[in-house]
């Protein structure tokens, strides 16, 4: 899985097949560490490019998937993990330990990788020229997604919190009932929502299977300096206004090798004109193909005109603060920020369309879509 570079997730493309990759890379190694950014590992140790981006891990096991029999088996051998899958499509989280019994109280996780078992992505090519001339090779679906038809709830994907790398379950239809996850032997597993204060990027390395959302009042999952919230997904100088032409995909980025989490001028370029944010006419401001019942389609070629460029994005069941509860939306992260302690996102619904900072909340989940590097 790792012929073409590391990451913190890979794609399996086909069922009933036998993968492996690095187990002693965190994500996509020293290329992936802002020295300014304050990175750490999973002991909250300050991560450095001179220092490396390696780890010696003593065993790996599978913290959940989505589909039950999707990961059949688990192995660390000779500082690889290695993968039996079994012949569905869906998601899975594996994790290696500092302790030879991955079970064992005091096992610690050093890193996690989530497994995307799915037909190889599509792309759709466009610019966003009226407003930066950037051009983008954004994926066909929503990362975690095994579909890009839409309607179905399999093109929901995955969830994930502003600046972390693993992500988190939703539903896998639109009847808004959470998706059951299971461990390596058939048995139901949890990924757990905590309240409490929020966590280290450390700490949330080492329990990437606890999703910090915090409590009302609290804005971020991470309780370092927010100065350095803009460095986890690589574009510390992007907002809401300025959009650089190049951006870097960190350690921490969730996307496969090859790909990096998109910046805000992908989604802005869908509006008729500059920010709307808010009107409950939708096609008036956005240039919609077609209206779903869980989501829309956008033509992305800046005039409304062009049928090989549409994009389509579904609203998604995403866990919300209320530990556990599901809410239906269609938010969107960046890799841009809104001020110093605001994500910038592209949120829509099928009542009306628009661009906000989302609550101010890193704390917050939303589904990300990744593009070429």
């Amino acid at each position: 899985m790792d012929t073409e570079g590391t990451s913190n997730c890979y794609i399996a493309d086909r069922g009933g097949k036998s993968y492996s990759f690095t187990a002693t890379i965190m994500g996509n190694g020293v290329d992936g560490i802002i020295d300014n950014g304050e990175f750490e590992d999973a002991m909250g140790n300050k991560l450095a490019k001179v220092t490396g981006a390696d780890i010696l891990p003593l065993s790996a096991k599978l913290l959940w998937q989505d589909t039950d029999e999707l990961v059949e088996q688990v192995a660390l051998v000779d500082n690889r993990v290695q993968v039996k899958m079994g012949r569905s499509r869906g998601n899975a989280v594996i994790a290696v330990y500092d302790n030879v019994n991955p079970n064992a109280v005091n096992a610690k996780i050093l890193w996690s990788w989530h497994l995307w078992c799915t037909a190889t992505p599509g792309l759709i090519t466009y610019s966003a020229s009226r407003y930066t001339g950037n051009e983008y090779k954004v994926m066909d679906r929503n990362l975690g997604a095994t579909t890009a038809t839409g309607g179905l709830g399999t093109t929901q994907g995955l969830s994930y919190q502003w600046g972390r790398k693993d992500p988190y379950s939703g539903s896998l239809s639109y009847d808004g009932k959470r998706t059951v996850l299971y461990d390596i032997r058939s048995a139901e597993s949890e990924v757990e929502y905590s309240k409490n204060e929020p966590a280290t990027i450390g700490q949330t390395i080492s329990t990437p299977h606890i999703c910090n959302m915090g409590t009302s009042d609290t804005y971020s999952w991470c309780k370092d300096n927010d100065l350095y919230m803009k460095y986890l997904w690589g574009n510390p100088t992007g907002t809401d206004k300025v959009f650089p032409q190049s951006t870097s995909k960190t350690i921490y980025d969730p996307c496969p090798v090859g790909y990096k989490v998109a910046p805000g001028d992908v989604f802005q370029v869908l509006a008729k004109t500059g920010w709307v944010w808010a009107h409950s006419n939708i096609a008036y401001y956005f240039y919609i193909k077609n209206g779903y019942s869980h989501g829309s389609s956008f033509y992305c070629d800046g005039t409304g005109a062009d049928e090989t460029k549409v994009i389509y994005l579904p609203e998604v069941y995403l866990p919300n603060w209320v530990a556990g509860d599901l809410s239906l939306s269609g938010k969107y992260w960046t890799s841009s920020l809104y001020g110093e302690k605001k994500a910038f996102t592209f949120t829509f619904t099928l009542q009306g369309s628009y661009m906000l900072p989302v609550n101010r909340r890193f704390a917050d989940v939303g589904s990300v879509r990744c593009i070429k590097e």
